[in-house]
């Protein structure tokens, strides 16, 4: 299967053309089940490239703080509260409109 994004060279201007009739194509309103924290920050964000199907095949987004040397029963928890509820979300947001 060929990436459109390859296939053909975009001139910046269509590129963002198109980026932006994708963005105003996707359904607003709430985002449920994302936290205030900063991964669903980042999951929000890479859940919206995802719906724009821009040929994106890798994404990385980095989650700090897993080092616990003390205070473990304090710290862990929320940070894998956090890690779960952003998961969860980011695969129900970024699954394809029907």
């Amino acid at each position: 299967m060929t990436n459109p994004w390859c296939a053909r060279r975009w001139t910046r201007s269509a590129a963002i053309e198109t980026v932006q009739k994708r963005l105003a194509a996707l359904p607003g309103g709430a985002n449920p089940g994302y936290t205030n924290g900063p991964l669903s920050a980042a999951l929000k964000s890479l859940a919206t490239t995802i719906k724009l199907d821009l040929g994106l095949e890798v994404a990385t987004v980095d989650y700090g703080g897993w080092d616990h040397h003390v205070n473990l029963n304090g710290q862990f928890p929320p940070q894998a509260r956090e890690l779960s509820q952003s998961l969860q979300a980011l695969l129900e947001r970024s699954r394809p409109v029907a």
